[in-house]
């Protein structure tokens, strides 16, 4: 007590102080003023200071709460929560969730100190308490602060270290673990929106310590009876169930559970992972087609499509099964824009003459597929035809000739995605094209977004090409000359040759 009225009378004494002389003299009459009060007096003064400040009757009762041996310790750890952790609701909403967050802050550290005392019992029902409080605030709340939720995060990480740490006793473990799968089963779509499931994989590794594991099993199956849970929640509530009964060596019911869930692209791709595990490729490869054939019955799922063609492939290269690296190679060679790597992957396969065969048919296909192409639209109007799996191709083989032939007639970005390649065997004339076409875009732009365009061909061109600074450097000077009242485009330029020193 004595400590408590030391630290109010110090407070007092220093907002007395200001403006005024003398205070050390005041400072040093506290102690003989303390001799000259009776203990029933300084009783007297902290049950009256308690009723006008509930701050301080809060702080007194924590400070001495492992005096009090005669109430109970939840009960008073809830009440001085409930005390000092009050939201204001306007509209619904707390309104005062950054003094709450001060709060939250003094309570951890009274936790941390219990920890540092080896009182692990208090310091789980504090943080038990303190969690509970503060997740009720985060229910009623529509929009939470981050702030707040990170502070209720730190809490249950106390929770969290209590159930793992090897020198809390395992009798508070098991009340410990009793807490996590009532909240578990209680707030399961709350845990994944707020809190990443952390309370729930500390449950697992709990039962594995405390040998509960059918107890959490439990839990899980009373989770999943439910109705009304989120697809999300099912699913990582029955991949929980397949890590456990893996770990306990239960195999067998673990997939059972997978196969029952086989529709689910998340355990197929589990099942696969296992095969392929365990070399059983045949039936890796099966489960991986069947899941494919699936998959593409359905709306956005290229992706998975795509990650599992690559399981597909990864299986071939072990066994050595060139027809399938072939295929997915060629495919991914080809997909979209084209792939370089997958296009050197998939020449790797072959040795040079057959190589020469498999691409002079490749070439002809495509050759073939542009110039239709190229007819039907020049039929309605002149325009430029890319290709870039064609292109590509002659990139690749070096038909640099062929490719100029067919890039030049093109638009500028078109014949700057070829710059680094083709300035090899066609440097002045790539320049002077490039020149001439940007000069032209130039004059028909008017806006800033159209001058930042024209910004980033010259940008290219310098990245590409930085050999032909010299060249470049003109093009700006002669772009600045033609263009010099439009202020925003020259300033766009001299921001060019500040960036690139030319």
């Amino acid at each position: 007590m004595v400590a408590v009225f030391l630290a109010i009378e110090a407070k007092k004494q220093q907002e007395a102080a200001k403006g005024k002389q003398g205070t050390k003299s005041k400072r040093d009459s506290l102690k003989s003023l303390l001799e000259k009060i009776s203990r029933t007096e300084l009783e007297e003064f902290i049950k009256t200071y308690m009723t006008k400040n509930k701050v301080f009757k809060s702080d007194f009762q924590l400070y001495f709460i492992d005096k009090n041996e005669n109430n109970d310790f939840e009960k008073k750890i809830t009440d001085i929560i409930d005390q000092t952790i009050k939201p204001r609701y306007r509209g619904g909403e707390p309104q005062n969730l950054p003094d709450l967050n001060k709060e939250i802050k003094k309570h951890l550290k009274t936790i941390n100190t219990y920890i540092g005392n080896s009182n692990y019992r208090d310091a789980f029902i504090f943080a038990k308490c303190l969690f509970v409080k503060l997740h009720e605030i985060i229910v009623k709340s529509s929009y939470p602060i981050n702030t707040f939720i990170s502070n209720t995060n730190k809490v249950l990480d106390v929770i969290i270290f209590l159930a793992e740490d090897e020198r809390v006793p395992l009798s508070l473990k098991e009340v410990i673990f009793s807490f996590l799968l009532e909240q578990m089963v209680k707030n399961a779509e709350l845990y994944e929106d707020y809190y990443d499931n952390k309370l729930p994989q500390a449950g697992r590794k709990l039962s594995i310590t405390l040998q509960k594991e059918e107890d959490y099993l439990q839990a899980i199956d009373k989770l999943l009876d439910k109705n009304r849970i989120s697809g999300s929640i099912r699913r990582f509530y029955t991949i929980e169930k397949i890590k456990l009964l893996s770990q306990l060596g239960k195999q067998k019911e673990a997939d059972k559970i997978i196969d029952k869930n086989i529709e689910h692209p998340f355990f197929r791709r589990i099942k696969v992972d296992m095969l392929i595990e365990k070399k059983d490729y045949k039936a890796a490869k099966t489960c991986l087609k069947e899941g494919i054939t699936e998959l593409k019955q359905r709306y956005g799922t290229e992706n998975i499509v795509r990650e599992w063609e690559e399981l597909l492939l990864q299986i071939a290269k072990e066994e050595g099964d060139f027809d399938t690296m072939r295929k997915y190679y060629k495919k991914y060679a080809f997909y979209g824009d084209g792939d370089s790597q997958y296009y050197d992957n998939w020449k790797s396969t072959y040795t040079a003459e057959e190589w020469e065969k498999v691409i002079s048919e490749e070439i002809k296909k495509q050759e073939t597929y542009y110039n239709e192409r190229k007819k039907r639209l020049s039929a309605y109007r002149n325009v430029a035809v890319v290709s870039p799996i064609l292109f590509l191709i002659y990139q690749k083989e070096d038909m640099h000739e062929v490719l100029w032939e067919k890039v030049k007639n093109t638009d500028i970005p078109t014949i700057l995605n070829y710059l680094h390649y083709l300035k090899k065997n066609h440097d002045t004339e790539i320049m002077d094209k490039l020149y001439k076409d940007v000069i032209a875009y130039a004059e028909n732009a008017y806006y800033r977004t159209e001058y930042e365009k024209v910004a980033s061909f010259i940008r290219k061109m310098i990245e590409d090409a930085p050999e032909e600074k010299e060249k470049i450097r003109k093009l700006i000077e002669k772009l600045k000359q033609r263009h010099k009242k439009k202020y925003s485009f020259v300033q766009i330029l001299n921001e060019i040759i500040i960036d690139y020193k030319i």
